[in-house]
């Protein structure tokens, strides 16, 4: 099979039809999918940071995409014909047969995913694909199932708001709601720091784990939700709370409760920066530096 032939369908006029799709052959169908930014938008309201989301959430999410145009396949085009003209008769408006070629998905995705430059010092990500050597101005990532692949503003931001805090003495740092573990990865690897790794989705705790692998780190820790209260038992120089904004909130006084001298927030929108800002003033930490790209802020605190 070389080809696809697919028709575009809006999601309102197919429920409208209520068509038996089966009857014209066709393959199957492709329900839609949301742009990066329509994502950003829906979790940071939700305000989502791995787990499972709650089951309304989840059926927001799923109503956004329910909203989009159906793509509908077929491999035989004498069908996707067949199925355009019922479409004309039906509705009074011609709809075009588009071809696609067959891909093999598996491999297709990885040509999408890029070595990424970052603002601070030479630091690179790194696909697990592209790894020659290990270096330790490269950040080697497989993109799984983990938040954070260094391609949202969140990541970036993190790691090059460290410039601010490259004359400060920082051997121990968490990354607090790790994702994939980029943050931590990215310090370790230009500081030589011991690295403790938290997050409550157990998919991105073994990305993570996978990640320090390949970037063939040793001195880490990696907690489980139910492992939470250790991290109490330590003391770091600096923590990476990248974890969106009202999921700060209701962390705050276990982050608060922390021996840190330094906490980087982030996966804050730009409208709900001066929330944070003023909750952690009140509360013995002071604003050092913030970092804006598009809708998405990160903001480096001092403990006073």
């Amino acid at each position: 099979m070389d080809n696809y032939y697919y028709i575009d369908l809006e999601s309102s006029r197919l429920n409208e039809l209520n068509i038996d799709l089966l009857k014209f052959g066709i393959e199957f169908v492709y329900e839609g999918e949301l742009t990066e930014a329509e994502i950003d938008k829906e979790l940071g309201n939700l305000s989502y940071c791995g787990g499972d989301l709650d089951p309304q959430s989840l059926e927001d999410l799923e109503s956004l995409i329910d909203s989009k145009n159906k793509k509908i396949y077929f491999t035989d085009i004498d069908k996707a014909q067949y199925f355009t003209e019922y479409l004309r008769n039906k509705t009074g408006r011609i709809y075009s047969i588009k071809n696609e070629e067959n891909v093999d998905w598996s491999q297709q995705w990885k040509e999408h995913y890029k070595t990424i430059d970052l603002k601070f010092r030479n630091l690179k990500i790194v696909p697990s694909w592209e790894k020659k050597h290990n270096n330790k101005d490269e950040i080697y990532i497989y993109p799984g199932q983990g938040f954070g692949t260094g391609t949202h503003e969140t990541s970036r931001q993190c790691l090059e708001i460290l410039l601010d805090l490259e004359n400060k003495k920082i051997e121990k740092i968490l990354d607090f709601g790790c994702g994939s573990g980029i943050l931590g990865i990215g310090h370790q690897k230009q500081f030589s720091s011991h690295g403790t790794y938290y997050d409550i989705d157990n998919a991105a705790v073994e990305n993570t784990a996978i990640n320090l692998e390949l970037n063939e780190l040793t001195d880490y820790k990696i907690l489980k939700s139910e492992q939470k209260e250790e991290i109490l038992k330590n003391s770091y120089n600096l923590v990476f709370a990248n974890i969106l904004k009202h999921v700060i909130l209701e962390e705050a006084e276990f982050l608060l409760d922390l021996k840190t001298d330094y906490i980087i927030f982030s996966g804050i929108l730009i409208d709900q920066k001066q929330e944070i800002i003023d909750y952690f003033s009140n509360r013995n930490c002071i604003k050092v530096s913030e970092r804006i790209e598009n809708d998405w802020v990160a903001i480096l605190m001092k403990r006073s």
